[in-house]
């Protein structure tokens, strides 16, 4: 059963996780230097790993990757997660007083969006790391831009050009994403990282009465576009 309906689609989106990339790719200067420790996992203390945030591919790294200008979205955590699986639950259940009983224009947003707390914590990171913040239309999106490097320094990753199937040419972040601990907390992932073109189901299926929720689809992983 989809999870999508138009009065609730952009939100939703975003809500669902890392799926809010739809088909754009998941995950695509003066930063502030990383301290010399580490932990014995490779980690710059005080960081975290963002799961999921690096491509899962054999591609052939054929040299680093190097842009003057790019732009990057930090995706956030919605508000009351708990209050909103049960609300799409609801919305989705046949016979449930909220069945079919779509949320009026900006009450998603309302009810759902990041605390201002927490978006100021991530805007104000992403600043004193060297990017430049831009509108993003979205609550639950955080948009910089800056230079590769600086997008590097930032989450502590290094981005690199690879070589796929068909000489398809595309760059993608080499190593998990990097947050500090304090603002990974409110982060979904990044968007951006990469160029390349992930496939992600914008739904999932709720479970029948008393039964297990079902499987999603699985994901696809279409060939990258060309890198510009």
């Amino acid at each position: 059963m989809r999870l999508l309906h138009r009065p609730l689609r952009a939100s939703v989106i975003v809500a669902t996780g890392l799926a809010v990339t739809g088909l754009t790719g998941v995950f695509a200067t003066s930063a502030a230097a990383a301290p010399s420790a580490v932990t014995s996992d490779g980690l710059v203390p005080g960081y975290v790993a963002l799961r999921g945030s690096q491509l899962d591919s054999t591609d052939a790294a054929t040299g680093l990757y190097h842009s003057a200008r790019m732009s990057v979205e930090v995706a956030l955590v919605p508000r009351d997660q708990a209050g909103l699986a049960s609300e799409l639950r609801a919305l989705y259940t046949s016979g449930s007083g909220e069945y079919h009983q779509w949320l009026a224009r900006g009450q998603f947003d309302a009810r759902y969006a990041p605390t201002s707390a927490e978006r100021s914590a991530v805007t104000s990171y992403l600043r004193s790391a060297g990017l430049t913040i831009a509108s993003s239309g979205s609550p639950f999106l955080i948009r910089a831009t800056g230079s590769s490097q600086g997008v590097e320094a930032a989450f502590r990753t290094t981005l690199r050009t690879y070589s796929g199937a068909g000489g398809m040419r595309y760059f993608a972040n080499s190593s998990a994403a990097e947050l500090p601990a304090a603002v990974a907390s409110s982060t979904l992932g990044v968007i951006g990282l990469t160029n390349t073109v992930r496939e992600r189901p914008m739904y999932s299926r709720l479970p029948s009465a008393g039964g297990p929720a079902a499987p999603a689809p699985p994901r696809r992983t279409p060939a990258a576009r060309p890198a510009t």
